[in-house]
Order: C-alpha cells, then structure tokens, then sequence
C-alpha cells in the first residue's frame, strides 16, 4: 500500500513507528519494537517489516527523532522572532557553550518569542550514524528532530485553554507555555534534576498556574505538593508519538530539523530512494519467479511469462510514470543500468539474478525433498531458512549445496523437529563468481 506519512521515534530503550494519513495524526497502523543501544538498525528493519506484513510499504513522507541522549540543548538570548536570522548566528553563540568543536556539530533552534531561542545540537557524526541506518533498511527520512520541542502541543485541547503558565510533566520531561506559547522545555534524570528544573521555570516565569502530568510521571509526582491534573488521552502512543503526531498535523515549518545544510533532504536524495526501489522491485520479481519454480510445478512457463511481463510492466509505470511500455523487462534493465552508472546501486547488486539463476539449478538437481522457504542475499553470500521431510533430508540437503561448484563455505544450523513432523533448518553459503 503506497501512500501516508512514517513517523518514527526512537526512544531510549524502544523505537515507536506509526503510519498517519497525510496531513493528519489520525494512525493508520502502530508499532512498538524493543532494543538494545546499538542495535537501532535491526529495530527499524524489524518495524519496517512489521509495518509491511500490515499493508504499508511505501510512504509519501518520512519523519523520524533522535534520542535525547545524542542531542544537546542550550537556551539563548538573541532578539530574533524569524527564526532563519537565528540560525544565520547559531554557531558562533554556541561556540563557547557546548564541549565539542562547534564544526564538529549540527545545529537548529525554534524561536518561540520573547527574545529567547532554543537551540538543539547533535554531533554530526551520530547524525550520519542514523542516517545510514535508515539507508541500511532502504528508508530516507525527510525531516529529523526531537520530540521534547512538540510536547507542549498536548495541552492544546485542555479544558479551561492554554492561559496563564502551564506545564505539563511526563516520565523524562518538561515543557511549559505561557498563553499558548512555548517557553520552556528540559529533559531530566531524576527527581531532584525536575525540581530544579521547575525552580528554574518559575524563576523566570512566575508561579505555574497549572500543571499537567502523564500517567507515567504520576509516581513520580506523588510528593509533590501541588495540584496536579492528569492528561492521559495519549497512554497507548506514548507522550513523545502522541506530541509528533500533533506537531505532524499542525506542520513541521517552526520545528527543529536536522535535514539542513550539508544534511538537507535533496532531489538526489530521492533519486537515491528511487533507485533502492527498482533494486527491490527487481529483487521481489525474481525470488517472486524462483520460489513459484518450487510451488507450481505444473503451471506453464507460458503463463508465468506473462504474469512475470505484467508484474514488470505495473512496477515500471509505477515507477516511471507516463514513460510508454513496449518491452517492460529491457526497459527496466536499462534504468537499472543507468542508475548503476551513477553509483546509486551498490556493487555486488547485479549478482542476485545469477545467484537466483543458480539457486533454480541446485533445486532442479536436488535429490532430496528440501525446500528454501527465505532466502536473503547479499553480493554473493546467501542465508536461507529451510524445510525438509527428515534430519536425513536437511543432511542430504547439505552435502548437495557442498557438492556443487559454485558453492562454498555451506554451514547449516537451527536443525529442528517441528510439531508438523518435519523439520526446519537455517544454511548460510557463499556463490564462487567465476562459476556462475
């Protein structure tokens, strides 16, 4: 299903990812994956998947944040209310208040008034970190930022409005506005760093006239001695999916984004995305074509020509639309090729169509009832997970792949029975080039 927005958000310990309908924060589907610091990449592939199974894979808009914990904010005075004339200085007063080389850094700001900017920084080492995880999972995020700055955005719609000094509390933060305004906005750690942090806002801005919890502050707000009113119409997103949900609906122009100068969303960034998406057409094409080898035995190679030619054929005015079709499948290796001209393909990519090729041989020679039921590829190594009548057949499996030429390194692992009296198995192996 093509179409919605893609709206990530990584969390400290999981990563959030919700499909909305374009220009709404009404959710189409939502998905919750746990992970370990690290491991990011492997979480959005397994959201991406969870999201596909779904029926959304393909997504007209991209939004994703980082983790606080990679992203550095600092308040300023500066008498700028445009926030393009902020950022035109944003480096040089942030120079002297951050422990990094400033080069070695990317910043933005909001403006929210008053002569006060925020301003938000991230190492642009980590920014390149997750921009080549969402590369990794065939992703391009138009527009990164941080959660913490579209909080304020839940107490939008809270009985009595937005007069006065309001803020509002949740498990790692807090944000304030005054009369509708956002004025405040600070991540903590524990319960000392919040007091200290609502000493600070009302410092500087008066007593807090109304305040605001999450369910998940609650607890923490048990001593407190003030009255607090709890919002917990977002408990199933969260504080952070709800608020950029919000901000998504309402527009991103006055948020922070990191999409900016040498990191700015481009065209060629989308021809890059473009060109990831003929590879995977042409990869689902092809293993759409082996795996039918295996299932339908009996169906005619005339029919499957023409399934696979009007498979091609949609793929390409999809891809390509208003170009005329005369012969989809040259048509298509032609644009292959020429995206491959200009480097968008990755090397070793051109392999899979012989690596297929001499799947199809093994499985046409194969004395055994083994079947691949998933395959992956990756330039010329393979890993599979399999099906077989008996250990003896997953064996026999084995030393088929062994005995062939254009294969080495074979290791089959994860041999187990299963409740339907077979048996399944995982098989790694590499394809020797010069014998395809």
């Amino acid at each position: 299903m093509a179409g919605g927005t893609l709206i990530l958000n990584f969390e400290e310990s999981h990563l959030r990812g919700s499909v909305v309908k374009d220009k709404s924060k009404e959710a189409l589907a939502d998905v919750r994956i746990e992970f370990d610091e690290g491991s990011e990449s492997r979480a959005l592939k397994n959201v991406l998947e969870e999201l596909q199974e779904m029926g959304h894979s393909e997504f007209s808009f991209v939004m994703t944040t980082l983790p606080p914990r990679v992203v550095s904010l600092r308040n300023l005075d500066l008498p700028f209310e445009d926030k393009s004339k902020a950022e035109q200085i944003l480096s040089f007063e942030l120079a002297d208040k951050l422990p990094w080389d400033i080069n070695e850094m990317e910043c933005a700001c909001i403006t929210p008034g008053g002569g006060r900017t925020i301003a938000a920084a991230v190492k642009k080492e980590e920014l390149v970190n997750y921009l080549n995880v969402f590369k990794d999972a065939g992703v391009e995020p138009n527009w990164i930022g941080v959660a913490l700055f579209s909080k304020e955005l839940l107490l939008s719609n809270v009985e009595g409005g937005m007069l006065g000094l309001n803020a509002f509390i949740d498990s790692n933060s807090i944000v304030a506005s005054r009369d509708g305004n956002p004025v405040f906005f600070k991540n903590y750690n524990s319960d000392d760093e919040l007091r200290f942090s609502i000493a600070s806002l009302e410092s500087r801005y008066g007593e807090i006239d109304r305040l605001f919890s999450s369910n998940g502050a609650k607890e923490k707000l048990s001593s407190f001695e003030r009255t607090i009113t709890s919002v917990d119409s977002f408990s199933y997103d969260g504080t952070e999916m709800a608020s950029l949900k919000f901000q998504y609906e309402k527009g991103l122009k006055d948020t922070v984004n990191f999409r900016r100068g040498e990191f700015a969303f481009t065209e060629r960034t989308k021809e890059e995305t473009r060109s990831l998406k003929v590879g995977v057409v042409l990869l689902t094409l092809c293993l759409v074509l082996w795996l039918a080898f295996f299932a339908v035995k009996y169906t005619s190679i005339q029919s499957h020509s023409a399934a696979i030619d009007g498979s091609i054929a949609n793929s390409y005015s999809e891809i390509f639309p208003g170009e005329k079709i005369i012969d989809p499948f040259y048509q298509m290796e032609g644009k292959v090729k020429a995206l491959g001209d200009l480097d968008l393909i990755k090397s070793g990519s051109v392999n899979v169509l012989k690596v297929l090729k001499e799947l199809s041989l093994i499985k046409s020679s194969n004395r055994s009832d083994a079947t691949l039921f998933k395959v992956g590829i990756k330039g010329l190594s393979v890993s599979a997970k399999g099906r077989a009548a008996s250990f003896e057949s997953a064996k026999a499996f084995k030393s088929l792949l062994e005995s062939r030429a254009s294969v080495s390194d074979v290791k089959m692992t994860d041999v187990k029975a299963t409740t339907a009296n077979d048996v399944i198995f995982s098989v790694k192996f590499s394809m020797l080039e010069e014998k395809l």
